[in-house]
């Protein structure tokens, strides 16, 4: 139900339909597991972390158009063919292995004292 694009430079996953709050957007399939996170992981639950070949993909917002509920990513809201999938970060990692700025809002994701690339 959703594709992953290199969208000039960068990755990002998108809704390959229409769907509604609530729906199942993508069920994550492990390749791997483990104790700590790393940049590409999704956290499960305290201790689980794991690598997903669409999941590596999907990029933090504050505004998200979904969440992790378990081995489902879910959309928060109704969604249109074509919009990214998003999740905040904040909400599910217990520590963010790789820190960085949003370039939404220059916010601090993670422990950061850099700022943003131009």
């Amino acid at each position: 139900m959703v594709y992953a694009k290199n969208t000039g430079g960068s990755w990002a996953v998108f809704a390959q339909k229409p769907m509604k709050q609530g729906d199942p957007v993508h069920i994550l399939r492990p390749s791997s597991r483990r104790n700590e996170p790393t940049r590409t992981s999704i956290q499960i639950e305290e201790g689980l972390h794991i690598e997903d070949e669409v999941g590596q993909y999907i990029n933090h917002s504050f505004n998200p158009t979904c969440e992790i509920d378990g081995f489902t990513v879910r959309a928060l809201r109704d969604l249109v063919f074509g919009e990214e999938i998003t999740f905040d970060y904040t909400l599910n990692e217990s520590l963010i292995s790789s820190p960085f700025v949003c370039r939404d809002t220059g916010e601090s994701v993670g422990d950061v004292t850099s700022e943003v690339p131009e």
